[in-house]
């Protein structure tokens, strides 16, 4: 295994080789369905396989034959959207859905001067009241969002669950979004030309791609507040003597210099 390492990959496009839809919109071939102005880190780890035959006197190496079965490219990115979640973790998503949802609420509350609270939503199940050391108030009533037959003035913490009804997506991981179909990428990257000292402009191209990722979120108070990695795989392409996993293309200037 062969590892290379960039620090900067730049203007990335993942793009569609066949006609695909996602979130109800449907992409043509050749199509870019997720685009990255940046990513912190890209490593690309090449995957070979190496045989050789051997004989004669000491069974010496005779021939020797190298051939190149994948390349991982793994990125972690911070900020992500619902179609670049969905790509990424080869997960279904539906869009514009018309529908009903549970949600759970937490509300913290003073009650005014005739010991009432109105709540934002109507609570549908799971209607829980407590004081703040944790004990739970007696004598109340609930109304729909209106509580009567608290203390005045004192601070209440409320846990329920209403139903929004609306216009919702949904990313179900689990369920595939691609199967055995690729994708391609493009990238962008930056390089020192050992000649002049001068910073270029790199391509990397990969014309075979399937999504290998699992669903890896980090959350803390010291990190973004969303980081996702993830893998996609590129595969051979070409004719039998002629096969390549990617391509870096270097260029003699840097294209992109003012950005």
């Amino acid at each position: 295994m062969d590892t290379f390492n960039t620090k900067e990959l730049y203007c990335i496009d993942i793009k569609t080789t066949y006609n695909l839809e996602i979130g109800g919109k449907t992409f043509a071939p050749g199509e870019t369905i997720l685009h990255f102005d940046s990513l912190q880190l890209a490593v690309l780890e090449e995957f070979k396989t190496v045989r050789t035959a051997r004989g004669g006197q000491g069974n010496s190496e005779l021939v020797c034959w190298e051939k190149t079965d994948a390349v991982s490219f793994i990125c972690e990115k911070g900020l992500m959207s619902k179609v670049g979640m969905a790509i990424l973790t080869n997960s279904k998503l539906m869009e514009g859905v018309d529908s009903a949802v549970e949600v759970p609420q937490t509300e913290n509350k003073e009650s005014d001067i005739d010991g009432k609270i109105t709540l934002k939503e109507v609570p549908l199940k799971e209607f829980f009241i407590y004081n703040t050391d944790g004990s739970v108030p007696t004598g109340y009533t609930r109304d729909g969002k209106n509580i009567s037959g608290l203390t005045p003035f004192t601070n209440y913490v409320i846990k329920y669950i209403f139903t929004y009804i609306g216009d919702i997506a949904v990313l179900t991981v689990g369920q595939r979004l691609l199967n055995t179909a690729t994708l391609k990428l493009s990238a962008k990257m930056r390089y020192k030309d050992d000649f002049d000292g001068l910073s270029k402009t790199g391509i990397l191209n990969i014309p075979s791609i399937k999504l290998v990722s699992d669903l890896s979120v980090r959350l803390g108070s010291d990190i973004a507040p969303m980081v996702s990695t993830f893998r996609l795989q590129g595969n051979p392409v070409g004719e039998r003597n002629n096969k390549y996993v990617c391509q870096f293309i270097y260029l003699d200037k840097d294209i992109d210099g003012d950005l």
